[in-house]
């Protein structure tokens, strides 16, 4: 009888220890796979994010031209005791934002806003509000001399208006990306000319994909509101970039 239960308890013991052996062979497996796929991000050192910041604005600065538009009066647009009239706004929204009505452009003068080059051949993408109702279009480029341009076509909805100079040469261009293939969090940079200032850099990263324009505070004709999808970030964007 003893000889019975000191088999059974032996039989148990090395059931338990078998046991223990498989779940430490089991548990250093499933570590091994967690080790591997919690693998650290590599992070770019700040010198080299910098070189990088500095080597893109380098490349694409030459492509970047400053826009000055002469713009003819807005019909329609009336004066009482020399002043213009201006509509009533919600607190905190200048009547120049977005182009509401009460913008001074409506009555004619000068503005400034900010192209890029997209062919060599001399076309310029911009704004449609910058060339919006210009009676003359004057390109300067990087190395400071100037062309008048002519306007190819403009879209209200989607705000990109097309320009084009003839210098006789070809011209240093910005090449298109693929925005598809743009990520939440991914860094970008904008480089314009805002308030006047010449080939300004500003960084930031892609905040959200996929907005509209359909938010009644841009003052959208309902009739574009929420046909296209762009991309929002932090990056400094002031009037004139």
């Amino acid at each position: 009888m003893n000889n019975k239960r000191l088999l059974f308890l032996g039989m148990v013991a090395l059931t338990l220890g078998i046991g223990v052996i498989i779940g430490t062979v089991v548990s250093g497996g499933v570590k091994a796979t967690f080790e591997q796929k919690a693998a650290a991000i590599a992070i770019p050192d700040p010198v080299s994010l910098s070189n990088t910041f500095s080597q893109i604005a380098e490349k694409l600065d030459p492509a970047v031209v400053k826009i000055k538009v002469n713009i003819a009066p807005r019909a329609g647009r009336t004066r009482q005791g020399g002043r213009q009239q201006i509509p009533q706004l919600p607190p905190g929204i200048p009547p120049d934002l977005f182009g509401i009505p009460g913008d001074p452009r409506d009555q004619g003068g000068e503005a400034t806003g900010t192209g890029f080059i997209v062919d060599k051949s001399g076309l310029i993408m911009t704004n449609h509000h910058v060339v919006d109702r210009a009676s003359k279009i004057t390109v300067e480029l990087s190395d400071g001399s100037t062309e008048t341009a002519t306007l190819v076509g403009s879209d209200e909805a989607t705000d990109l208006g097309l320009i084009k100079i003839n210098v006789g040469r070809d011209l240093p261009t910005a090449k298109f990306g693929n925005s598809d293939a743009v990520k939440v969090g991914d860094w970008v940079l904008a480089i314009g000319s805002p308030f006047g200032f010449d080939h300004t850099v500003t960084s930031g990263i892609i905040s959200a994909k996929g907005r509209d324009n359909s938010s009644p505070q841009f003052g959208v004709d309902p009739n574009f509101a929420g046909l296209q999808r762009f991309l929002q970030t932090d990056a400094a964007i002031n009037p004139g970039n």
